[in-house]
């Protein structure tokens, strides 16, 4: 007889190890789509990488629509949304918000319409900007 049993492992042990082995093997995930609409989506917002942020240091949020990128995206493509593209993204950003909300599909998000931003590019939009235009 075997000096390990269920009753000898340590708590919790048995679940992890049924849990685990009925997991496949790394690697051999494949993403799951409802669509292939949805597949081919994906794949274009990760080519559009100048609206998703690059990082999560330095980001800034536009004070008119709160799409949320960084400091050198800003400077490099100013807002997709807002007629402010040659002015300093300094003057009509900040960096004081709260809250973040990823869209991908803004026309079908009811997350979009209830923060009314359904008309605007995908991306990443803070719920709350603080602060002001400096003009």
């Amino acid at each position: 007889m075997s000096n390990h049993n269920y009753y000898n492992a340590p708590p919790y042990q048995h679940y992890y190890q049924q849990a685990h082995s009925m997991m496949p093997p790394l690697g051999q995930v494949q993403p799951q789509y409802e669509e292939e609409e949805d597949q081919q989506n994906v794949q274009q917002y990760a080519d559009e990488s100048d609206v998703i942020p690059t990082n999560m240091r330095q980001l800034r949020a536009c004070l008119t629509c709160g799409l949320v990128k960084t400091t050198d995206q800003f400077k490099a493509n100013g807002c997709e949304n807002c007629s402010n593209k040659d002015d300093d993204p300094l003057n009509n950003t900040s960096t004081s918000f709260e809250g973040l909300i990823c869209l991908m599909n803004p026309s079908k998000s009811w997350v979009a319409r209830y923060q009314n931003l359904q008309d605007k590019v995908e991306g990443v939009y803070a719920i709350t900007v603080h602060g002001s235009t400096t003009e």
